[in-house]
């Protein structure tokens, strides 16, 4: 196996890992694949239509990080936490 493989197989317990927390916050997921990749679709209980895909893929630099759908890099690949709480934040339903 390759560092490729290993750091892709790393990346996809991670996408499990915050399903696992976005799950304990209340919302739905769902593991997709994205090319050669997966992604993690992301969605509110409360409000369906906000929803989100979230990748696991490299920067240039080589590390992996957790990005969302428009490119934007979300924190580390090693930041499930971090991560969960940004993407628990935007898609939170607005209240009032």
């Amino acid at each position: 196996m390759t560092s490729v493989d290993t750091a892709a197989e790393t990346a996809a317990e991670r996408l499990m890992m915050l399903a696992d927390d976005l799950g304990q916050r209340g919302f739905a997921t769902q593991a997709v694949r994205a090319g050669n990749g997966l992604c993690l679709r992301v969605i509110s209980r409360e409000a369906a239509r906000l929803a989100e895909d979230i990748y696991a893929a490299p920067a240039r630099d080589g590390q992996w990080w957790f990005w969302w759908s428009w490119a934007e890099a979300i924190a580390g690949i090693e930041e499930v936490s971090a991560t969960a709480d940004r993407v628990a934040h935007v898609l939170a339903p607005h209240r009032g």
